[in-house]
């Protein structure tokens, strides 16, 4: 039969935190997964909010914003989600009612510090290409302008003028392309002002 202890048991094997609180935000129950995220150890939590145990719990410069500002608090309907994310940590609020009618609410933690690695690996390995690139293009311009700069004693054909404007073109768009996507990127980061 699928009972408590069915779900209990679960939910203990999940490898994302679980927390079952009631239509107060009182933690009924807490799997290890999520006493291990929220750094809480074998300390009882009779009674605490699972607000105030994730804006106590988790080291991060949002602390408290999950109980003042929870979406999921301030609606507490049935069927309502809401999704903060702290430092290192997604948290994930759904409310739906039991078997009985009353509102549970159930709190997904799931650690995002390898994913949030993972994206600044790719963020690194994207800007390290685009300087790679502009370095060697850089002097393709530079060499592609002295051309388009012959004196007239050394007069070029017109179809080789055109071809020599061309390339100036397009390797002047190139590095514009890439100062863009390197500001974009150092915007994104946080490393230049809007």
């Amino acid at each position: 039969m699928w009972g408590e202890e069915t779900r209990v048991a679960l939910f203990d094997h999940l490898s994302d935190g679980v927390v079952v609180s009631d239509a107060d935000f009182s933690i009924l129950y807490v799997n290890p997964t999520a006493r291990r995220v929220m750094r809480l150890g074998e300390r009882p939590i009779t009674g605490a909010s699972v607000c105030d145990m994730v804006s106590f719990s988790l080291p991060t410069p949002g602390i408290g914003r999950c109980s003042v500002e929870c979406p999921l608090r301030e609606k507490n309907q049935p069927d309502d989600a809401a999704t903060i994310e702290l430092e290192g940590v997604r948290i994930r609020c759904l409310s739906a009612p039991d078997a009985d009618g009353r509102t549970l609410h159930l709190t997904l933690f799931e650690d995002n510090r390898r994913e949030l690695e993972f994206r600044r690996h790719q963020e690194d390995w994207r800007n390290m290409v685009a300087h790679d690139l502009r370095t060697p293009l850089t002097p393709i311009l530079a060499t592609l302008l002295m051309l388009q700069e012959l004196p007239p004693a050394a007069p070029m054909e017109p179809a080789e003028r055109r071809l020599v404007d061309v390339s100036v073109r397009s390797a002047r768009r190139m590095l514009e392309l890439l100062s863009l996507y390197l500001d974009v990127a150092k915007l994104d980061a946080g490393l230049m002002a809007p």
